[in-house]
């Protein structure tokens, strides 16, 4: 749970990055190319998040000094603060998708 604002995104350019940023948290690989001219009648919202009540699975460095969390990172894919990936060091090599999600199983 949280609070925070809620805006649509008109650049066409930060549309693809938040769409590719939700797709990564699903899959290892983009199963299709996304390109800024095809944007134009996707909507696309963003939440500038002010507040937050629930866990965060996997927080950055600044999170966790934000927070006050003292663990640990964990396994897996690591984003910077604008959502995109600074490493992967996911230990499960498997890439066969999930039956029951279809999502990637190193993804998870």
């Amino acid at each position: 749970m949280g609070k925070g604002q809620v805006k649509k995104i008109v650049d066409n350019k930060e549309k693809v990055h938040a769409l590719r940023t939700i797709i990564h948290n699903y899959v290892l690989d983009i199963p299709v190319a996304l390109h800024a001219e095809t944007m134009e009648n996707v909507p696309v919202w963003k939440i500038s998040v002010t507040d937050i009540t629930a866990k965060i699975h996997h927080p950055t460095k600044e999170w966790q000094t934000a927070l006050g969390i003292k663990a640990p990172l964990s396994k897996g894919i690591h984003y910077d603060t604008n959502g995109a990936i600074l490493s992967t060091d996911s230990t499960n090599e498997d890439n066969t998708l999930d039956t029951i999600s279809s999502a990637s199983k190193s993804a998870n």
